[in-house]
């Protein structure tokens, strides 16, 4: 029984040794993982240039070892490597194997590889092209994250989910085919790849995480397979070239902010309940200054616009809102300024706050049967406090550059921009139209400048007013730029009108710029006195300050002169001078 246990006890010892094992050979370092299996990565010296892998090694007494594995990190930031092959003996590759080799330019990875881990090719900024084998399974997180300067790649049949991250800041990938073993798209996938410009997304896929194609700025068209029943958060944000996009019956969630950012001029609306995410309504599909869309139709199935989903939205002209809605959420039209006409359907129970907000040239019908504000819509729904039961609107002409203003009594302004009003319990209200001619434009006459045209009357009945004239543009006079100086005020190169006077362009003061001074100073003599001179780097102007008293002659060296020596029968005699051991001067 002794033996036996001394037995396995070896066994086990020896089991940990070829566990713990590695060797350098060349410049690579080999760890044992198997009795005759070794994982590889860079040894230490400094690798550069072509690196070809080896599939057997030779070592200690002879042994021979199988490579089949490229271990965690095994190349880590080897920048100086240009290429690298990979024998068909190993058959995964390590988490962050090739991280931040920022001059690797081609890898070939053989049919035997099965998995790439996480970030095993991240930061690799020269990489231009992969090819990825039917062989491989599973592709991880960050895989090939920052590969800015990857082309293109192709996924193989094999794989069945993209990774999060997974291609997330290839800028330079122009193209993506995805293939129909895919199921899920994991969130940040391409997120950044700005030169993609088409993605077929196929059937096999249910969901579009949040944030996939985020910031893909040149993605121009995207088709959605009826397998997908919800897109994500931020999904397609800032993709300010996708200017077609249809979504299929099939979804019935489309996530906040998907399609913020988005060139769309049309679009069809899902089976969506939501049309944002249903716990977090707020921003929805379409919310952007850039948007191009003129009209939309909201598929009859959907129960809930939510906040901001069409916010600034200033090309949209018409929307027809089903009878299935039953919510309207805050600043859903918000900032919609060519929007002309709305019919808000008696299934709507609920509008938020602003919901029409600078709709300036809207007309709302409302199918209520109420003579005032049904209970559930805010009391701010149209931008202000009250219900309504008139319009009186004031057309903006801005063909003809004119724009109007209304004040007066009895009345409630859904805004102040000039455009949309209710009055409510009004008789017979009295209005002051006023119309201006836009910045830039005067009236015909050219008198006054941009003086308004005035009218004042009673209203009996819903009316629009339009302005009977046409205002001119203003006539164009360069004005130079006048740099500013050190004491004197300039001005921007800039217009006015040489008609009206009225600035066009520019003409804005500049400021002085005041001085910029260096200073010099000038140190005391025995006779002048000391002062410190501030000059203007720009202008030249000088001034002196800080006087310092002259520090008068110091008169302590005696020096003789005239020397006339004794001689046997005459005394001698000398000059006796005390100079300023300063200056040198002869002070007695």
């Amino acid at each position: 029984m002794k033996r036996v246990l001394s037995f396995i006890v070896a066994a086990m010892f020896a089991g940990q040794a070829w566990a713990q094992t590695t060797f350098e050979i060349g410049n690579l370092m080999y760890t044992v993982t198997g009795n005759n299996t070794v994982s590889v990565g860079k040894g230490s010296t400094i690798l550069t240039g072509d690196l070809k892998i080896p599939k057997q090694v030779k070592y200690g007494s002879g042994r021979i070892y199988t490579v089949t594995s490229i271990g965690t990190e095994a190349f880590l930031c080897c920048s100086g490597l240009t290429s690298v092959i990979i024998p068909e003996s190993i058959t995964s590759i390590g988490a962050g194997a090739f991280s931040g080799c920022s001059g690797l330019t081609s890898v070939i990875i053989p049919e035997s590889i099965t998995s790439i881990g996480y970030a095993a090719f991240h930061g690799c900024g020269s990489l231009t092209s992969i090819d990825i084998p039917n062989s491989v399974t599973y592709i991880g997180e960050r895989a090939f994250l920052e590969c800015s300067s990857l082309t293109n790649i192709t996924i193989p049949n094999s794989i069945t989910s993209i990774s999060t991250n997974a291609f997330n800041g290839c800028s330079g990938l122009t193209s993506i085919e995805i293939p129909n073993s895919v199921t899920d798209i994991g969130a940040y996938a391409f997120e950044d790849c700005s030169s993609l410009t088409s993605v077929e997304i196929p059937n096999s896929v249910t969901s579009i995480s949040d944030f996939v194609f985020y910031r893909c700025s040149g993605l121009t068209e995207v088709t959605i397979p009826e397998s997908v029943t919800s897109i994500g958060d931020y999904a397609f944000y800032d993709c300010i070239g996708l200017k077609s996009v249809t979504i299929p019956n099939s979804v019935t969630s489309i996530g906040s902010f998907a399609f913020v950012g988005c060139s769309l001029s049309y679009n069809t609306y899902g089976n969506a309940e939501y049309l944002g995410n249903s716990e977090n309504p707020y921003v929805a599909l379409i919310n952007s200054t850039t948007t191009d869309i003129t009209s939309c139709n909201i598929n009859e199935n959907c129960k809930v616009i939510s906040d901001e989903a069409f916010f600034c939205c200033g090309s949209l002209t018409s929307i027809t809102i089903p009878k299935s809605v039953s919510s309207i959420g805050s600043n859903v039209f918000g900032s919609c300024g060519s929007l002309i006409s709305v019919t808000i359907p008696n299934s709507v129970t609920s509008i938020g706050n602003f919901a029409f907000d600078d709709c300036y040239n809207a007309t709302l019908y409302c199918e209520c049967e109420e003579t005032s504000k049904p209970s559930g819509w805010s009391s701010k729904w149209n931008a202000q406090t009250k219900w309504g039961c008139m319009v009186v609107s004031v057309d903006n002409r801005k063909v003809d550059r004119v724009t109007g203003e209304i004040t007066g009594e009895n009345y409630e302004l859904i805004d102040d921009n000039g455009a949309l009003w209710f009055l409510h319990d009004a008789i017979d209200p009295m209005v002051t139209i006023t119309f201006m001619p836009d910045f830039g434009y005067h009236w015909g006459d050219g008198i006054n400048n941009r003086i308004p045209r005035v009218i004042t009357e009673p209203v009996t009945a819903s009316k629009t007013y339009w302005s009977e004239e046409t205002a001119r543009i203003c006539e164009e006079m360069v004005d130079a730029a006048v740099p500013a100086t050190c004491t004197e005020a300039g001005r921007t190169a800039g217009k006015h009108c040489s008609v009206c006077n009225a600035v066009l362009e520019g003409l804005e003061v500049i400021p002085a710029l005041g001085h910029t001074y260096s200073t010099t100073i000038t140190a005391p003599t025995c006779t002048a006195v000391g002062y410190t001179t501030h000059t203007c780097s720009v202008c030249v102007y000088s001034y002196y300050s800080d006087t310092v008293d002259a520090n008068g002659h110091k008169a302590d060296s005696v020096e003789f002169e005239n020397i006339i020596p004794a001689t046997c029968t005459a005394a001698g005699s000398k000059d006796s001078v005390v100079f300023c051991s300063v200056c040198q001067v002869e002070v007695s």
